[in-house]
C-alpha cells in the first residue's frame, strides 16, 4: 500500500507584523530624534542664560569690592589714584547691574536685584559725598561717612544680594545638568528599544 504524502501547512508570511514592527521602529526613532533636538535646544538656552547671570553677578561682586577698597583708600590718606579708579569703575558696575536687573526683573530674582540696586544707589550717594569731602581736605569727615554703620549695612545688603543671585543661578545649572542626565537616559532607552525591535524583527 502506498503511503499518502502529508503536506505541511504553509505558514503565511507575517507581513502585517513586519509592517507594524517597521512602523514602531520609525516612530521610536522619530521620538528619539525629536527628544534629542528638544533637549539640546532647551539646555543650550537655559545654560546660556544662567551662565550670563553668574558672569554678571561675579562682575558686580568684583566691581563692588574694587569700589569699596578704592573709597576706603581715599578716606584713609586722600589717595588721588584710588579716587580716579573709583570714578572709572563705578559706571561699569552701574551698567552691568542695570543689564542684570533687566534680565532678572520678571523672574524669581526680581526682588533681590531691586534691593541690590537700591543699596548700590545709596552707597554711591555716600561715596560721592566722601569723595567730595576728601577733595576738600576734610579726610576725617569723609572717613566717618565710609566707616559708619549705615555704610556697612548697605554693603552687607549689596553683597548678600549678589551672592544670593549667584548661588541660585549655580543651583539652577546643577538642576539643569540633572535634567540632562534624565533625558539622556530616556534617549538611550528609546534607542535600545528600537535596536531590540530590529533584532526581534
Amino acid at each position: 500500500m502506498n503511503a499518502v504524502a502529508v503536506r505541511e501547512p504553509v505558514t503565511p508570511f507575517p507581513i502585517r507584523a513586519l509592517r507594524l514592527g517597521i512602523l514602531a521602529m520609525i516612530l521610536l526613532m522619530a521620538a528619539s530624534i525629536a527628544l534629542t533636538w528638544r533637549v539640546g535646544e532647551n539646555i543650550r538656552h537655559e545654560m546660556r542664560a544662567q551662565v550670563n547671570v553668574i558672569t554678571a553677578a561675579q562682575k558686580i561682586d568684583h566691581y563692588g569690592t574694587v569700589l569699596e577698597i578704592s573709597i576706603k583708600a581715599v578716606v584713609a590718606n586722600g589717595d588721588a589714584e584710588a579716587a580716579a579708579r573709583y570714578r572709572s569703575v563705578q559706571p561699569a558696575l552701574r551698567e552691568t547691574l542695570s543689564d542684570l536687573r533687566r534680565s532678572l526683573h520678571s523672574g524669581q530674582h526680581g526682588d533681590v536685584i531691586d534691593s541690590v540696586n537700591e543699596a548700590d544707589l545709596k552707597l554711591i550717594t555716600i561715596e560721592h559725598q566722601a569723595l567730595d569731602l576728601a577733595s576738600k581736605g576734610e579726610i576725617d569727615a569723609a572717613r566717618e561717612l565710609v566707616h559708619s554703620q549705615r555704610y556697612d549695612y548697605l554693603v552687607n545688603i549689596y553683597q548678600e544680594g549678589v551672592q544670593s543671585i549667584e548661588e541660585s543661578a549655580a543651583q539652577f545649572v546643577n538642576a539643569t545638568k540633572a535634567r540632562l542626565d534624565f533625558y539622556l537616559w530616556a534617549i538611550i532607552l528609546l534607542s535600545g528599544t528600537s535596536l531590540m525591535l530590529v533584532l526581534v524583527g
